[in-house]
């Protein structure tokens, strides 16, 4: 009988943590993390990134160089790396910008988190789980455009997207 109870109880909790990990890769997948950003406020560069974008920038995006790299730890922004991240020259492209990217396989939704010391100017560094990948990927022009440029915490508050949503 109590040979039962503990084989419950082991299924128990292996049944909870499965679950639990499952919300976690649910919360931090590409398709989560993409919906979060697909909703965001579409904003106009400004300042000097407008002037580090030049006249390259219209309707259709802007040519860019794209790396890849595949090291783990923490971005500039302090957040682990993770699939649907790169880094920028935030002169360029600021911590907390949303890009969409039209890269081939690779294009999507990307967030603006991380910077490098190689990355200057019109460059982003895609980041890729493995090392075959960011291989594969190389190097690239492609094209982005900006869906939020920058990321600033007063302006995104509930009371202001509200506003931008009034006829």
């Amino acid at each position: 009988m109590e040979d039962n109870k503990l084989e419950i109880v082991i299924f128990l909790f292996s049944f909870i943590a499965v679950v639990a990990l499952g919300l976690v890769v649910y919360t931090f997948s590409g398709s989560a993390f993409e919906h979060v950003y697909a909703s965001t406020t579409v904003r106009e560069p400004e300042g000097h990134g407008r002037a580090a974008l030049g006249r390259d920038v219209s309707e259709h995006g802007m040519t860019f160089r794209a790396t890849a790299y595949c090291l783990k730890g923490l971005t500039k922004s302090g957040v682990p790396v993770n699939v649907g991240m790169v880094a920028a020259d935030p002169d360029v492209l600021p911590l907390g910008s949303i890009i969409r990217l039209n890269a081939g396989d690779y294009s999507g939704i990307y967030a603006v988190l991380d910077t490098g010391k190689k990355i200057k100017g019109k460059r982003i560094d895609l980041y890729l789980p493995t090392y075959l990948e960011a291989m594969e990927f190389g190097h690239r022009k492609v094209r982005i455009e900006i869906i939020r440029f920058g990321w600033d915490p007063k302006q995104d508050t509930p009371h202001e997207s509200a506003n931008l949503m009034a006829p």
